[in-house]
Formats: C-alpha cells, sequence, structure tokens
C-alpha cells in the first residue's frame, strides 16, 4: 500500500507540474522576455502562436524593446 500511495503522489506531481508549466508559457513575444521572466539579451524564450508553441532569443528590437525573436 505505501509504494502504491508514492507512486500516486509522484504520478499526481508530474501531471500537476506539467500544466502549471504550459500555463506559464507568454501570450505574445514582448511579454516572453518580460515581465515576471526578467530575461536579458541573448535568453532563450517562447511563447503561443497561431501554429503552437514558437520558441527564440531575447533581443533588443529598433525600440529598445526586449522582444522574443524565433529562431
Amino acid at each position: 500500500m505505501y509504494k502504491f500511495a508514492i507512486l500516486a503522489i509522484t504520478a499526481l506531481s508530474f501531471v500537476f507540474g506539467q500544466a502549471s508549466a504550459a500555463a506559464l508559457l507568454a501570450d505574445n513575444p514582448v511579454d516572453a522576455c518580460n515581465g515576471s521572466n526578467h530575461y536579458g539579451e541573448g535568453h532563450d524564450c517562447a511563447f503561443k502562436s497561431a501554429d503552437g508553441t514558437a520558441e527564440g532569443v531575447c533581443h533588443f528590437d529598433a525600440s529598445n524593446v526586449l522582444t522574443c525573436v524565433t529562431n
């Protein structure tokens, strides 16, 4: 019974951990590098896109706004 309880707790922790990580994905390229992320120039970033998840690198644009530029 103890082994089952440990296995169940581990499985639930994994499932809820994955769900919370997905919820933390930024909604747009600007939020992917700013806000609570505290990223800087050159950091890897990701945000939600029409195709799913877009990944890139944070760079300052012409307006000096840190933005996630896709690879």
